[in-house]
């Protein structure tokens, strides 16, 4: 339960004795059942054995983020979302594409990141938050790694105005925040310039 609740952390052996309240043995009796039925990975990390949840395993999670299939990846995503959407009054919605949404990124792949705003006035403010937000966020180490972000911030109107050109983004992507408005443009069909 402690795992699911918290499904990217991982914790060693005596903190899941403190934080349950129970002893070595039964921690270690425990921990050796559900790793045994795959729900628990172990992991070494030089002297301390951690141990974290199966990912694989969680079934529709509330959390987005674990949608994004390397989890490497959700701590800076996570930081990049919650920034912009403190920082910008009308985000619309954030979704991670790409090499990352597809699981297929190394540690030199840029974090491609969309993110809606509902009105077309807002868009030039919008854009030159966004890329404060990452300019600090790229300098800014997570777990001594550097990451990069390339980011394209529309409007709703301008979405539907590029309409084809998004199409691969919103449909690959994995959505980080949403609002009606995002839900709307994901279901509706591209018309954008090709008409």
């Amino acid at each position: 339960m402690l795992t699911a609740q918290n499904p990217t952390d991982e914790f060693t052996n005596s903190e899941l004795q403190e934080l349950t309240g129970f002893g070595g043995p039964s921690v270690s009796k425990a921990l050796s059942l559900l790793e045994t039925l795959g729900l628990v990975v172990r992991r070494d990390s030089g002297r301390k054995t951690l141990y974290g949840i199966e990912e694989t395993r969680l079934c529709e999670a509330d959390d987005p983020f674990l949608e994004v299939p390397q989890a490497e990846f959700r701590k800076p995503l996570r930081r990049f979302v919650d920034r912009v959407v403190d920082t910008v009054p009308s985000v619309a919605g954030v979704v991670c594409f790409g090499s990352v949404a597809r699981g297929e990124a190394d540690r030199v792949s840029d974090i491609d990141v969309f993110v809606l705003v509902e009105n077309d006035d807002e868009l030039v403010t919008a854009r030159r938050t966004v890329s404060d937000v990452k300019r600090d966020l790229e300098a800014d180490p997570i777990d001594g790694q550097r990451y990069g972000f390339e980011v394209f911030v529309e409007s709703v109107e301008s979405a539907r105005k590029r309409g084809a050109d998004l199409q691969p983004i919103l449909k690959e992507g994995v959505p980080l925040y949403e609002t009606e408005a995002l839900d709307e443009l994901t279901g509706e069909p591209f018309r954008g310039d090709s008409e």
